[in-house]
């Protein structure tokens, strides 16, 4: 039984938040990489359990052009959404047996793939009983083996399929829509087997043509041949998984994006995604799903009592643990038993005992340490945003990120955030659009970055160095210092996008200035830049958020630092020590101005402490540190530290059209 496409309501104790802001930027990135090709969303098996109406409306609205799935049923149920709502677009259906009754796919306009010399015989015999004038004819897509071997003609039988389809074709009783085949492992960029199908297609291509068949839209790239390999777009691309936010060529290898490929796709420079520059932070695509359940009790364990049936965890001390409701029966396989960690209120905890149908129990320390701040109804995120990665739990199952994707079943209820709005809070039930990064006053800041202000960018913010923010000079965050003005806060994203690429391991940006003025829309951008996972937002209530790689780049650790050390500071270490609606000190001083100046090794100590307090699994050797409200305490924490200030120019409450002013300074380079 799939997911439930019942929203979530009060009783729901697991749900799969979908972020369509994230698809819709997918299918943006995707397309873009492709252009000039089209694009084909592949929505099969309820868009990857996504929900299919959902996510197909979706790219459609962001860019798709057609729509693939895998059976006739499947193309049904998408053709009558479309039909719903007042939509046409081209789908494809590619898996049906010979015999299989067809009559209404037919006539609802679904193209079907011929994958073989009897699936040929039986659609021409059926378009030719159909055949009158004035009728439609039946649409189809020839589906060659490359070398998948699983579904496509077998060259055996290619020339007879085409001699059989071409006569029909010169009737009218058949419309060719062109030539696809599937790749067997691009996600390899070494693998010569892609090149290898890659002739094959072409001269199946060929073969076509030369018996008279126009075969106009042709298509062989997958998600990763569409992230690695231009030369593969031919007429179409046909990515599935990248959709929702998989790229399974991350850990790179030769062929990938550089760095410098900026993360929206819609933004990028011509010859965003050309192969052969290396790494992989640039492509830029972002997890779709979270999957969340409700803490149901916490309770503890004495030392010496088992967890579970089957008493395979023991309590070694007195114990704190959790009751988390979701189990097997939800799509948490028996065999993640011990092997993964959920996450609450952003803090990581261990999976004890036996995986059973209904629950999990998690560790949440030894009695006499800290309290944790676990409470029954707070959100476990068991991956997504807040949480562990999709690949974390692949790897602890021992598969790949497909298969967890399309896990969760029955009893989960799929939440919905429109394109547009901000992501899941994971912490005690916080719903709705995210607070703005610094502060209430300004909550629009906070949106998703592919929200209606910022969708088309601006040119050349995948450009490497630099960035063209509105109508001002091109700011390169690179350079030594300088000032930029900063008209919205997409541009303030682009802003961030460039200073992202910059960072490596073990840098420390300090970001000064008032609440509102944007230092959480900067980070956002930060983390774009550096192709970090997880959505971005204030680390106020959860003090610091950690985002991990995606490739082979440093993570980011975004750090709340008046939070983390809850005051310890002089009073000048924000400039005139005076202090903010929240607490927070104002921040008015100039860019680099805690450079040296109230710097004290006691407090770099105490946040060093601070940090390694929170178990968190990364740390400075391994991410770059951004620090709001971190001037005077964090500097010596890094050798390379960039100070940034950000200042409002209205005097209103802000908001997303007042335009900011950014100034930067290196130290330490």
């Amino acid at each position: 039984m799939p997911v439930s496409d019942t929203q979530a309501g009060p009783h729901s104790l697991a749900e799969l938040v979908v972020d369509l802001g994230a698809v819709a930027h997918n299918v943006r990135r995707l397309r873009a990489l492709a252009a000039p090709a089209r694009l084909m969303a592949v929505v099969k098996a309820d868009g990857y359990n996504m929900g299919a109406r959902a996510v197909a409306l979706t790219a459609l609205d962001h860019g798709a052009d057609e729509l693939g799935v895998a059976t006739v049923g499947e193309g049904l149920d998408i053709l009558a959404v479309l039909r719903d709502a007042g939509r046409t677009a081209p789908v494809t259906a590619w898996m049906w047996y010979p015999g299989e009754p067809l009559d209404d796919a037919v006539a609802a306009g679904l193209t079907l793939g011929i994958p073989s010399l009897e699936h040929a015989r039986a659609l021409t015999a059926l378009a030719a009983d159909r055949a009158r004038p004035g009728q439609p004819p039946v649409r189809a897509t020839l589906m060659a083996d490359t070398g998948l071997s699983r579904s496509g003609i077998a060259p055996g039988e290619w020339g007879e399929v085409l001699d059989l389809v071409a006569a029909a074709a010169r009737t009218g009783s058949v419309e060719v829509t062109g030539v696809m085949s599937h790749l067997s492992g691009a996600d390899d960029a070494t693998s010569p087997a892609t090149d290898i199908q890659a002739t094959r297609f072409r001269r199946a291509i060929d073969d076509c043509r030369a018996r008279g068949l126009d075969v106009p839209v042709n298509h062989l790239a997958n998600t990763p041949a569409t992230l690695t390999r231009p030369d593969l777009r031919f007429d179409m691309v046909r990515p599935g998984v990248g959709v929702y936010g998989v790229d399974p060529c991350a850990g790179g290898g030769a062929g990938e994006p550089g760095a410098g490929d900026g993360a929206d796709g819609e933004d990028g420079a011509a010859g965003a995604g050309e192969p052969g520059a290396g790494g992989d932070r640039g492509r830029g695509l972002r997890p779709v799903a979270t999957l969340r359940a409700r803490v149901t009790t916490t309770r503890l364990v004495p030392r010496g009592e088992s967890v579970g049936y089957g008493g395979l965890w023991t309590a070694d001390r007195d114990t704190r643990t959790a009751v988390v409701a979701i189990g097997y029966a939800d799509g948490i396989p028996r065999a993640l038993t011990g092997a993964f960690d959920v996450t609450v209120r952003g803090r990581r905890y261990r999976q004890i005992g036996r995986v059973s149908m209904d629950q999990i129990v998690v560790d949440l320390g030894p009695a006499d340490g800290p309290e944790p701040e676990v409470r029954p109804g707070d959100w476990a995120v068991i991956f997504g945003e807040g949480g562990a990665t999709l690949s974390e739990v692949a790897r602890a199952l021992g598969t790949i990120d497909y298969e967890v994707l399309t896990l969760p079943r029955t009893r989960v209820r799929r939440r919905y955030i429109p394109a547009g709005e901000s992501g899941v809070e994971s912490g005690g039930g916080v719903e709705g659009r995210a607070a703005d990064a610094d502060g209430a006053a300004g909550a629009g800041e906070a949106a998703d970055a592919d929200g209606a202000a910022g969708a088309a960018g601006a040119a050349g913010a995948g450009d490497g160095a630099g960035v063209s923010v509105g109508t001002e000079t091109a700011v390169d965050p690179g350079a030594a210092d300088g000032t930029v003005a900063v008209p919205t806060a997409e541009a303030m994203r682009q802003v961030g996008e460039a200073v992202g690429r910059e960072l490596r391991a073990g840098d420390v940006v300090v970001l000064t200035g008032p609440l509102g003025a944007g230092k959480t829309t900067l980070t956002q951008g930060i983390a774009r830049g550096m192709g970090v996972t997880g959505r971005v937002q204030s680390p106020t209530f959860t003090v610091v958020r950690e985002h991990r790689p995606s490739g082979d780049g440093p993570g980011l650790l975004h750090m709340d630092a008046y939070r983390l050390l809850d005051g310890l500071r002089d009073d000048d270490a924000h400039g005139t020590g005076e202090t903010g609606a929240a607490g927070q000190p104002e921040g008015t001083g100039s860019a680099g101005q805690g450079a040296g100046h109230g710097v004290s090794a006691a407090r770099s100590a105490a946040v060093l402490d601070a940090l390694e307090s929170l178990d968190l699994d990364g740390d400075l050797t391994d991410h770059a540190l951004v620090a709001e409200w971190g001037e005077g305490v964090v500097e010596p924490l890094g050798t390379r530290v960039l100070h940034i200030t950000l200042t409002r120019d209205g005097v209103d409450a802000p908001g997303d059209d007042e335009a900011r002013t950014l100034a930067w300074r290196w130290t330490g380079r």
